[in-house]
């Protein structure tokens, strides 16, 4: 009987969980990636518990670009407190998509201490996508801070590009629920 690495296994997976009609939905809205083997966030996560935090493999994960799948669990595997703000920026910078930033801030960086700190530093650059992320992980930190969200979301609220100042009313929205 053949052994497979970690990677392999993990592959493995993806391939018997795949799911054509929801890889081919995702092609045809025209995410980049080589491969799209459809899988779903409850299967992710699955496996994800399966695996256990594994920093290396988040990481060889992470640098997997050509997988969809591989730069959602990534993530969901790495051990929070072991991420620095410089490498949480990274992180960012590495995320090709809407949906690999919101699965990182809500899986791993809503939860390091320095979430914070990252939000200050992705508010100011100049690539939207970057913005995005500070957007969506101050959403998720919105009801351990209210008062600092609310001041990042009335910063974000005029940004130039309309997906964070979009995210960033809807932080106002919440933010105006909460109060009420």
């Amino acid at each position: 009987m053949e052994k497979y690495n970690e990677i392999q296994q993990i592959k493995r997976r993806f391939y018997a969980m795949r799911n054509g009609v929801t890889a081919d939905g995702l092609r045809n809205a025209g995410l980049g990636y080589r491969y799209i083997f459809g899988l779903n966030i409850p299967q992710l996560t699955d496996i994800a518990a399966e695996t256990g935090m594994n920093q290396s493999l988040a990481l060889e994960l992470r640098d997997d670009t050509l997988c969809r799948e591989s730069m959602l669990l990534a993530p969901m595997i790495y051990p929070p407190e072991m991420l620095t703000a410089d490498e949480a920026m990274e992180w960012i910078a590495k995320a090709p998509t809407i949906e690999v930033i919101d699965i990182l801030c809500h899986r791993l960086l809503r939860n390091i201490p320095a979430a914070w700190d990252v939000i200050d530093a992705a508010m100011q650059s100049e690539i939207p996508l970057i913005r995005y992320a500070a957007a969506r992980l101050t959403f998720n930190m919105l009801y351990s801070a209210p008062d600092r969200a609310d001041g990042i979301a009335r910063t974000l609220s005029d940004d130039s590009e309309p997906l964070v100042a979009r995210v960033a009313a809807q932080m106002l929205d919440e933010l105006e629920f909460l109060k009420a």
